[in-house]
């Protein structure tokens, strides 16, 4: 992501890209596509920048998969290429914690862009973050050497953008659990203590022998 927006497109290139939403998609992830195709078409300064297709259309053709590079913008359960390529499939994408991510896939010779968020307001303010990839530092720094995935969050005025994922809410999720667990195992010892008690004392109960029974014994030991 160092290089952005090489390598989906350079100076002289006349390679169109295909721009790909969820085919049932809000309107702000079509929103989203113009903010990233304007930011392109003002670095290659081409006239015919591309196709603008649905999810569906895409995985139905592999020819465009092979000749374009492609610009994709949804929710992995909303968009299939996102789940298709995407570090973050469907079924893990509350492992996101709320930020969206900026990710490039190689897909043969071709180059794949995701951004991929449950919401889609975090989605639209990932695509103009990375609009405004010139006014960003992060983009700028040595930092995204080799790097192919950023997650992003905030909006492009105060934009918060990490490396990696923050571990703290995980770990105390982690924490709560095990809390929870060893609650739960207190509550059965106290229990279990409770029901072996009284299990105990019905033995002693049965054991002891009644008023009469003391009473005769009594009598006969006095003879």
């Amino acid at each position: 992501l160092k290089d952005f927006p090489k390598p989906l497109v350079f100076k002289k290139n006349t390679q169109p890209l295909a721009f790909v939403a969820g085919e049932n998609a809000p309107a702000s992830d079509v929103l989203a596509l113009v903010d990233v195709a304007s930011a392109l078409q003002s670095f290659a300064v081409i006239e015919d920048l591309g196709v603008s297709l649905t999810d569906v259309e895409i995985l139905g053709n592999e020819d465009i998969l092979r000749l374009y590079n492609v610009v994709a913008i949804g929710s992995a359960c909303e968009n299939r290429v996102i789940d298709e390529f995407s570090s973050y499939k469907c079924k893990n994408t509350e492992e996101l914690q709320g930020y969206a991510t900026i990710e490039l896939k190689q897909n043969g010779e071709k180059i794949i862009l995701l951004i991929n968020a449950e919401d889609s307001e975090v989605r639209r303010n990932a695509a103009k973050i990375l609009g405004d990839y010139n006014k960003n530092s992060i983009f700028r720094t040595e930092k995204l050497e080799g790097i192919k995935m950023i997650f992003v969050k905030g909006s492009p005025e105060d934009p918060e953008i990490l490396l990696r994922l923050p571990e703290i809410k995980k770990n105390e999720e982690e924490t709560d659990q095990k809390e929870k667990i060893e609650e739960f195992k207190g509550e059965q010892e106290i229990k279990e203590k409770k029901i072996s008690q009284k299990e105990s004392d019905k033995l002693v109960t049965k054991k002891k022998p009644g008023f009469f029974k003391r009473m005769i014994r009594w009598i006969v030991g006095l003879f």
